[in-house]
């Protein structure tokens, strides 16, 4: 949190003056639910939400119900 005191607007250059931040740490997230699971977009959308919800309620962001509009092809490795 506070990450807007370190660098305010990306086309502005870094402060270099020491400004406070606070770093928050949550529970740490079990995602074991997943590993039998066909690895598809669904599963990947569902760790994802599970994600930006945690980090939601560590920064009291409020929560916002849109996604991209197409999403990006998976890649296979």
């Amino acid at each position: 949190m506070d990450t807007n005191k370190v660098q305010p607007d990306k086309d502005k250059p870094l402060r270099l003056r020491p400004v406070k931040v606070t770093i928050k740490f949550g529970e740490p997230l079990d995602f074991s639910k997943y590993q039998d699971m066909p690895s598809n977009r669904h599963v990947i959308r569902a760790i994802t939400d599970e994600v930006v919800d945690a980090i939601r309620a560590l920064s009291g962001q409020e929560y916002v119900d849109r996604y991209a509009s197409t999403p990006a092809p998976l890649t296979k490795k």
